[in-house]
């Protein structure tokens, strides 16, 4: 497990279990195998075995809530991380997890209140105030009015001054003066015989 081996640790560990099959902390090396393995819902099945035989035995719980929180079943492993943390309110540890774990519950509120508890525990911790900052930023984006649709502005009727009608007026204008030329072409003006 250490060299994080882990097929080769289960592969001795199944050897051992043959050899003492009652034998706890077989079952225990297995779990944490199958946790480097990913193997979540077997791992659970293993320290649930550990708990029923050890149950005074606080790393069980941590692990076994941990395989449950990456199958997603959270209230699971906010029952575990709660049983931890009431044998050992002292410890901030399990608060921070267990605020992990509300976050990914979308539960803000709750993982406020466990961060901060773990904070008055453990104020140095940075990594808990980054993610109480988190969070708490998360809360304030959930509790956000939604944003309001900028009205847009409704067009404008166009005036009677436009680039348009003034092209079609100037057009009118020169069609008029080409038909005017066109008719009175060739006939004399009338003209008055008076000189001015």
């Amino acid at each position: 497990l250490l060299q994080k081996n882990y097929d080769q640790a289960l592969a001795d560990v199944g050897k051992a279990m043959e050899l003492k099959p009652d034998d706890t902390v077989a079952y225990k090396f297995r779990g944490y195998a199958e946790i480097g393995l990913n193997q979540w819902d077997k791992a659970v099945a293993d320290f649930t075995a550990v708990i029923q035989k050890e149950p005074n035995d606080p790393q069980n719980y941590d692990r076994r809530a941990w395989a449950n929180r990456n199958l997603k079943n959270y209230d699971l492993a906010i029952a575990d991380y709660t049983a931890l943390i009431e044998k050992n309110p002292a410890d901030a540890e399990h608060l921070v997890k267990r605020g992990a774990t509300y976050t990914s519950m979308t539960q803000y509120e709750k993982a406020i209140a466990d961060y901060q508890a773990a904070l008055k525990l453990n104020p140095q911790d940075n990594d808990t105030f980054q993610r109480l900052q988190y969070v708490q930023g998360m809360l304030a984006t959930k509790n956000a009015p939604p944003p309001t649709a900028t009205p847009s502005p409704t067009p404008e009727k166009p005036g009677l001054i436009t680039p348009l009608n003034i092209g079609i007026a100037i057009a009118v204008l020169i069609i008029i003066a080409v038909i005017v030329r066109l008719v009175t072409r060739g006939k004399e003006e009338p003209t008055s015989s008076r000189i001015r």
